[in-house]
Order: structure tokens, then C-alpha cells, then sequence
């Protein structure tokens, strides 16, 4: 894989070329999400990962059918491609893990109707946190969910992405019998160094599994951190992805600046990973 294949895949995560809202490392900047097409655009980037969460569900402009138009011309005139959503409301309510969830199944077909209709095909679910699955029967109820929905005609192009805390051998295990073609993984970099995995043994086991890939660095144990600061396995990552020649996208979901000056340090954090490509 030639370097600039790479550099072209680089993105970021919305909402981490905005000032923080609510106090929160990630949230969907509603006060500012027109404003980050024009600044990726001057930062050359041509990927970004949409985000939602349960605060203002109903009010982010992907689920509002009259912001449609103007996420596409937004999309078109700053030449972003949003191939993917990181589903942080599924985190807030997992309904794999609510008996009574009839409501959030509904929220759920809802958002992946919106989904399609502006084109987001890689439906990021997180298995962590609070949405971690403690039990065989969640991960039974998940997996029978999505499995449904993916027969329907409307839904069939999708590709939901698990991102776990799960060692190599039980993603391999939880992956069996699951249709590849509308399931894959969200490898995160700094997650999976956090909790002392590496990316040798991550990549020999399942790499053929991972088709969007979060750039993060974390310390052992430890919190977010700038890059090339914590336990990330950088140059291993960008090794292995050459080597089984990735076609995903690569999202900067880069730790906040100390000092609010989240700009610079995006671009920072940018010149460090192109500089390892």
C-alpha cells in the first residue's frame, strides 16, 4: 500500500475540531457542527466519523430529515465523504442489556433509517463502557437484533462495527457464524493498548475483521493521552495495516488539548501520524 493511500484515509472524530461541550471529551457539537466541514477542509481532511448520543437525540441534524439537504451540500462543498457514525447513544442505552426496550428499538430503526438516506454505511456499536457485555445472553439478544435487521431490504448495505474490550481469542469466538459482509470491527488503538493488548497478536487473529480503525493514544491502565505519549502501538499498527493493505478509514479520536486549544493539537497529532506513514 503506497503512503498517500493512508494519508487520504485520515479523518477525525466530530466534535474534535470544536470547543467542548457539556464538559465531555466526545459529544456532538451542536453548536458547531456546520463550522467543522470548512476548518476539515482548510486542515486537508476528507473523512469524517459523525457521532450521536442520547443528549439531543432528536435534535441532531442526522435525525432531523430537513437538515438532510444540508449535511449533503455541506458534504459536496467542502468535499467530506461521512462514511461512518460512532453510536455513543448505544453506550448511554444499551438495548441489549434493557429488558423493557421496546423504545430504544424503535429510536434505534429510526437512526439507521436516517443512515441511509445520507449515505452512512458503517454503524459503529460500542461494546464498552457501559455497553460492555457482561453476559452470553447479551451478546445472544444483540447479534439476534442486528441479524433481523440486516434481512430487511432498506438495511442490507449496512455494516455494523463492534468496538470491544474483548481479548483476541473471544472476538474471534463472538464473530462465529456472523455474516461478514454486514459485520466487521472497530479497531480502537488506544482502548486496546489501554487494557494491555497488542497489536501482533490482535492483528494475526482477526485482522481480516477490521474495517474502521480510531487513533487514540492511552497509557497502560491509564487516560487518554496525546499521541506518541501513552502505550499506542503506532508504528506496529501502521506496519500491519500496510502489510494487509487496510481499505478503511483511519479517525483521529485524539485526546482533548490542556489547554483548550484543540486546533493546534489535532494538528499536531496529524503530523505524528503522517510522519509514521
Amino acid at each position: 500500500m503506497k503512503k498517500n493511500n493512508l494519508i487520504n484515509k485520515i479523518g477525525f472524530m466530530q466534535g474534535r475540531l470544536s470547543i467542548k461541550e457539556f464538559n465531555k471529551i466526545q459529544s456532538f457539537p451542536i453548536k458547531n457542527w456546520k463550522n467543522e466541514f470548512p476548518i476539515a477542509n482548510l486542515m486537508n481532511l476528507k473523512k469524517m466519523e459523525w457521532t450521536i448520543d442520547y443528549d439531543y437525540f432528536y435534535e441532531n441534524p442526522l435525525m432531523k430529515k430537513s437538515c438532510h439537504k444540508e449535511i449533503k451540500s455541506l458534504k459536496k462543498k467542502y468535499k467530506i465523504q461521512i462514511d461512518s457514525v460512532t453510536c455513543d447513544f448505544l453506550m448511554n442505552k444499551p438495548f441489549w442489556k434493557i429488558k423493557n426496550n421496546k423504545k430504544l428499538l424503535l429510536d434505534f430503526e429510526n437512526f439507521l433509517n436516517n443512515c441511509v438516506k445520507i449515505s452512512i454505511k458503517k454503524i459503529i456499536v460500542p461494546l464498552v463502557d457501559n455497553g460492555s457485555i457482561n453476559k452470553d445472553e447479551q451478546g445472544v439478544i444483540l447479534k439476534n437484533i442486528l441479524n433481523k435487521i440486516v434481512r430487511k431490504k432498506k438495511f442490507q448495505n449496512l455494516i455494523f462495527l463492534f468496538e470491544s474490550n474483548f481479548e483476541s481469542k473471544k472476538i474471534k469466538l463472538f464473530f462465529k457464524n456472523l455474516n461478514k459482509k454486514n459485520y466487521g470491527i472497530n479497531y480502537d488503538l488506544g482502548n486496546s493498548a489501554s487494557l494491555g493488548h497488542k497489536i501482533k497478536q490482535d492483528f494475526d487473529t482477526y485482522s481480516s475483521l477490521i474495517k474502521n480503525i480510531h487513533l487514540k493514544d492511552r497509557k497502560l491502565k491509564g487516560q487518554t493521552v496525546k499521541f506518541g505519549k501513552g502505550s499506542g502501538e503506532f508504528v506496529a499498527l501502521f506496519k500491519y495495516l500496510k502489510k494487509i493493505n487496510y481499505k478503511g478509514n483511519l479517525i483521529l479520536q485524539s485526546a482533548r488539548s490542556k489547554d483548550n486549544n484543540d486546533i493546534k493539537e489535532f494538528h499536531e497529532n496529524i503530523s505524528f501520524v503522517k510522519n509514521l506513514l
